[in-house]
């Protein structure tokens, strides 16, 4: 999935923080769009394709960053953030941040540490090569390929064999609101109940099995409130037919 950096402290910048809603709506838009064309802060989009891209008329939003100089024009034509090289950095490609997370992994793999990683989850503006910033296909993608040479596999009584502490650290980092030996034990049980879906590749399946996990591990929703009913508050204290306050001695 593409993504770019956007910074706490962009509604304080004047030329930001003075436009309106259908202008602010236009330039995270168009941030979207550059994040997704070269990553060269070239958008894609011309005067003749904006409006069909952004499914609506922005003949009075764009220029207006125009005239704040937030959205260029460049030699092709195409509209152009301007210093997105200022603020998006290289290292923020998936390949580059698919390589530096695999060269981490292999490292703790080699060192044999135990201790899980502690990522910050206050972001700051030097924090350019972070995980947090890692997307969740690359991670999985780069725990999966990053197992260590030993080969997981599972016998013929469920358990598994083959994972590094290393390769546990990882996942309970990745997916901290599981547990592990629960999810575990849940993809032995379900290979042992259909073999005929024996996988070549457990550390990838597990990664998948995993990252489904944690995708549906979502807190319960609140049960809904009821509402206040003034009528019944009204008849609250009145008898209904066929009822009888009188009390027999």
């Amino acid at each position: 999935m593409d993504w770019f950096r956007l910074y706490g402290d962009m509604p304080s910048d004047p030329k930001i923080g003075t436009l309106n809603d259908a202008e602010f709506r236009t330039w995270i838009e168009l941030l979207c769009a550059a994040s997704k064309y070269d990553q060269s802060g070239d958008t894609g989009l011309n005067a003749e394709t904006v409006d069909w891209a952004l499914r609506r008329d922005v003949t009075v939003t764009l220029p207006r960053l125009l005239e704040r100089d937030l959205v260029t024009v460049g030699d092709n034509g195409n509209y152009r953030i301007r210093a997105w090289e200022k603020r998006q950095y290289k290292s923020d490609t998936s390949a580059e941040r698919t390589r530096k997370y695999r060269a981490k992994l292999k490292a703790g793999a080699a060192s044999g540490q135990d201790d899980k990683p502690v990522t910050s989850q206050k972001r700051h503006g030097d924090a350019v090569d972070t995980e947090a910033d890692t997307d969740t296909e690359q991670i999985k993608e780069a725990i999966a390929s990053s197992a260590p040479s030993r080969k997981i596999a599972l016998d013929a009584d469920g358990n598994w064999t083959g994972i590094s502490t290393a390769q546990r650290s990882t996942w309970e980092t990745a997916y901290p609101a599981l547990s592990l030996d629960a999810e575990l034990a849940k993809a032995a049980a379900w290979i042992l109940a259909n073999p005929k879906n024996k996988k070549s590749n457990y550390a990838r399946y597990l990664t998948n099995w995993l990252s489904r996990a944690q995708d549906s591990a979502r807190p319960s929703a609140a049960p809904a409130q009821r509402g206040f009913d003034p009528l019944a508050y009204i008849n609250r204290n009145r008898t209904k037919p066929g009822e009888s306050h009188v009390i027999d001695a």
